[in-house]
């Protein structure tokens, strides 16, 4: 068959072809007597006649050269002609069309149009990473989609495959960008739309104008002004961190640039990796139907972590400097794309097929951290038993991570006969690493030790400063007071020179002492004498009593706990040491466990209860917490701080109504849950509707499987936030705050997480039993954790305390909690909501025994 160029005169056939298929058909022959085509006429032999084919595989060669077409693998050659079946089979698995909406190469040339003085502005709001991003383009589609199917929503890590795999988190998104990652979330009680026609009105555009090129001409004028700044983080936020289906700026990305002034002090990597599970939980959960597919979110983040970790000579040289996006371009993506691909007519994955390099060897991996521990018992604690030497004890450990550990990975790919050249070769280093360590951990111990000698030392002498001043009470003008110290002493350094007392803060002490011993000399009891638990009296109670307190030591088996009584050179009391005392007193099992010593009406607890929730490592029990809650009502009401009259606290039980499947496991007889037990409890206890309004937030204590958190209802700021003491992450085994508050629960034919069940049964409550306020509807709100809300440490059980403080200092302002709650101070916590209770006014029980009475602090 010959090639021509024109037309055939007779065609016969109709073919189209692309570089990957072709499609044929035949056409029909016209004839002069109008028999239908292909009809034999009078005369031809009788021939067998060949159907049409409707679909026809290429018989010819595919057009050379690459298309660039990621998603559609080149089809094997063939001469079999399908039927109509396999058309429509085909069509029906046709690939959806792959969208990418992380789009770095707009925010480069936004960085490229900005003058010096618009990118100093950007500093200032603590995105410098940025500038230094040279991240042009994604790559290959087909290698970012693969990622995002090996990607597991559930716990945002990547696994690719026996031995590789990597766990995304928010510190994951701070290594690769480099942006701020600590402090508070978006701008929240925002209207959105208001907020977006206010900015398009303060640039001058339409809603069709407002896109990437209008902002850029805005950059273009050179200002750095807020409005031309915002301008370039409208971009950034649409085209690379928060991309969403629109190409157009939306409103999320109006809200988020809402308040420049706050961009240093808001956590962007939390936002972030929020977005980005989010991206994953759609891509996931997307319709197949769909002609197109969208990958959403900041993708940028899972392709540079995945391609960081492969172990190739085109990898970038540094491999520990951050952040990451600054060393790697389109090249380098391009080149450890094609170095992962699977080889031609080689079976398994698309991807995955290169190496990965030791965690060690790349920043991801956690920084080996020193390790100190001191221990050291000063005598000058007044509630501490008495030292018998002076220096007491000390401890030091240093831990370093031994460097076969760390390749251990690495060494498991050679083969066997290998292993045992390497291990030794690696176990001698180790030995002569700990042989240093041990040389400077003796040497860190001379110092410590040395360290410890010049506190006992001073401390000492503080102490002789304060029992003469305690007892020369009326001469002030005797008190010692600060000299100028000798250049020469070799005591003295510069250090302490600067940052020595001057007269009025030491005036200012003496003062409070003073006041500290004339409130403890007029509430003494000279009748009560500390007595051990046999009831003998003591021989030292015979002394004549004087000002001033000291403690006597009282033992009992192993137990240590302290009394107060008088005695000439004694040192002055904190109230802290009132606190602690008070608890160590109680938790010691001296007094009569049956003993009531809170009664708050309807709430009783004794010694017992007390110890069950109050000792080291026990979980807080709902009488407990109701008892706090009715005293910080009792507080705000009175105009007593932190709480303020805007915020209301429900009872305990209420959140045992809510949490009504819990409870009913326990029962013989499964009931349904019955609305009207929560609305015959909140119309007793709730405040007039009038008063209702006023709320701001209302605060929901809520105890589920032996745990306490707090959910409030933030009306300020239209969400729920929800502030759990449980350190989520690694501590927990990498367990997420969502696997328990949104637990899927059967209601009926439908499921519900449990964060949103409570909600939604506390608001229909809310609504039935005061329909007369203008509380709002808020089984729609938003709900997420609170931000930078404090954790306690794994298994101490300190949820119930925890949630006491963010009960008191939760600003509904802010959406956050303003103070900061130390987990390593487990024992204080405890015992200052004990004390808090027991000194309390609203404690009925006003017959406390002089062995209670004595720990209260003057004025408390």
């Amino acid at each position: 068959m010959k090639q021509v160029d024109r037309p055939p005169r007779n065609p016969k056939r109709v073919i189209i072809e692309s570089s990957q298929e072709c499609f044929s058909v035949d056409t029909p022959r016209l004839t002069a007597t109008g028999d239908p085509p292909n009809a034999s006429r009078d005369g031809d032999r009788s021939r067998p006649r060949k159907r049409p084919a409707v679909l026809q595989q290429s018989t010819n060669q595919l057009p050379s050269g690459d298309d660039n077409d990621d998603f559609m693998p080149p089809k094997k050659k063939s001469n079999a002609k399908l039927s109509v079946t396999k058309k429509m089979k085909v069509e029906d698995t046709r690939r959806q069309r792959l969208n990418i909406r992380c789009n770095p190469q707009d925010v480069l040339v936004c960085i490229q149009i900005m003058n010096e003085r618009q990118r100093q502005a950007v500093v200032r709001k603590g995105f410098f990473s940025i500038l230094d991003m040279t991240i042009d383009a994604l790559g290959s589609r087909t290698h970012l989609c693969w990622l995002m199917e090996k990607l597991d929503p559930k716990d945002m890590t990547l696994r690719i495959g026996p031995g590789k795999e990597l766990k995304i988190t928010k510190e994951t998104v701070h290594l690769i960008l480099g942006l701020p990652n600590t402090g508070g979330g978006k701008p929240l009680n925002i209207d959105e739309v208001n907020a977006a026609v206010n900015l398009r009105s303060s640039l001058g555009i339409s809603k069709d104008e407002f896109g990437v090129a209008k902002l850029q001409e805005r950059l273009r004028l050179g200002g750095d002004d807020d409005l031309s700044i915002r301008c370039f983080f409208l971009i950034l936020f649409n085209r690379l961190l928060f991309p969403t289906a629109s190409w157009s700026i939306s409103n999320n990305e109006v809200l988020l640039t809402e308040q420049l002034d706050r961009f240093p002090h808001i956590d962007w990597c939390h936002l972030i990796f929020n977005d980005l599970c989010e991206a994953a939980h759609k891509w996931h959960n997307k319709s197949t139907t769909n002609v197109s597919a969208t990958i959403y979110g900041c993708s940028i983040v899972v392709l540079v972590y995945y391609l960081d970790h492969l172990h190739h000579a085109v990898a970038p040289n540094n491999k520990s400097d951050t952040p990451r996006i600054k060393y790697f371009d389109k090249k380098t993506i391009k080149a450890l794309s094609m170095a992962d691909k699977r080889k031609p007519r080689q079976g398994g994955e698309p991807f995955g097929h290169c190496d990965f390099r030791s965690s060690s060897e790349t920043c991801y991996a956690p920084t080996p951290e020193f390790h100190g521990q001191f221990e050291f018992q000063f005598s000058s604690d007044a509630f501490d038993v008495a030292q018998n030497a002076p220096c007491g004890h000390h401890t030091i450990s240093i831990q370093v991570p031994l460097i076969k550990d760390m390749i251990s990975s690495k060494i498991q790919q050679l083969p066997a006969y290998h292993h045992p050249k390497f291990e030794a070769k690696l176990r001698a280093y180790d030995s002569e690493v700990g042989k240093s360590f041990a040389t400077i951990n003796q040497r860190l111990s001379k110092i410590v030790k040395k360290q410890y000698d010049l506190a006992d030392t001073f401390g000492e002498l503080i102490d002789e400063v304060l029992r003469a001043e305690i007892n020369s009470p009326d001469n002030k003008d005797d008190m010692i007071e600060p000299s100028n110290p000798s250049a020469s002493d070799p005591l003295m350094t510069a250090t302490q020179l600067e940052s020595q007392m001057i007269v009025t803060q030491v005036e200012a002490i003496y003062k409070r002492q003073q006041e500290m011993c004339r409130a403890f000399e007029s509430s003494r009891d000279d009748s009560v004498t500390p007595q051990n638990i046999r009831g003998d009296t003591t021989e030292d109670d015979a002394l004549q009593l004087d000002s001033g307190l000291v403690l006597d030591q009282i033992l009992s088996g192993n137990e240590t706990y302290m009394m107060h009584k008088t005695r000439r050179d004694s040192v002055p009391l904190t109230q802290m040491d009132c606190v602690r005392a008070l608890r160590q007193f109680l938790c010691a099992k001296v007094m009569d466990l049956n003993r009531n010593v809170i009664d708050f009406g309807e709430y009783v607890g004794t010694c017992r209860d007390i110890q069950r929730s109050f000792a080291d490592g026990e979980c807080l029990d709902n009488v407990f917490m109701q008892c706090f809650i009715d005293c910080v009502r009792d507080d705000a009401t009175n105009h007593i701080p932190p709480l303020t009259a805007h915020q209301l606290i429900l009872d305990a039980i209420v959140g045992a109504i809510l949490n009504f499947e819990e409870q009913e496991q326990h029962s013989n007889t499964h009931r349904p849950y019955d609305p009207a037990i929560l609305e015959n409890y909140l119309s007793k206890t709730l405040p007039s509707f009038k008063q209702l309004d006023e709320y701001k937030s209302i605060m929901v204590p809520m105890l589920r499987a032996g745990h306490w958190t707090l959910y409030v209802i933030n009306f300020q700021n239209r969400c729920i936030h929800i502030l759990d003491s449980n350190p989520y992450g690694p501590e927990l085994g990498e367990t997420t705050w969502e696997s328990y508050h949104y637990v899927q629960m059967d209601i009926g034919k439908r499921k519900l997480p449990w964060a949103r069940l409570i909600m939604v049964r506390l608001n229909m409550a809310l609504q039935h039993v005061r329909p007369r306020s203008n509380l709002p509807r808020f089984d729609n709100f938003p709900i997420d954790m609170a931000p930078n809300c404090p954790t306690m440490k794994a298994g101490s059980n300190d949820c119930g305390f925890f949630a006491m403080r963010y009960i008191q200092y939760y600003d509904y302002m802010d959406g956050a909690i303003n103070v900061v709650i130390d987990s390593d101070n487990s024992g204080d916590l405890r015992a200052l909501a004990l004390y808090y209770l027991i000194f309390h006014r609203l404690n009925k029980n006003r017959s406390l025994s002089p062995e209670l009475e004595r720990f209260k602090f003057p004025h408390y």
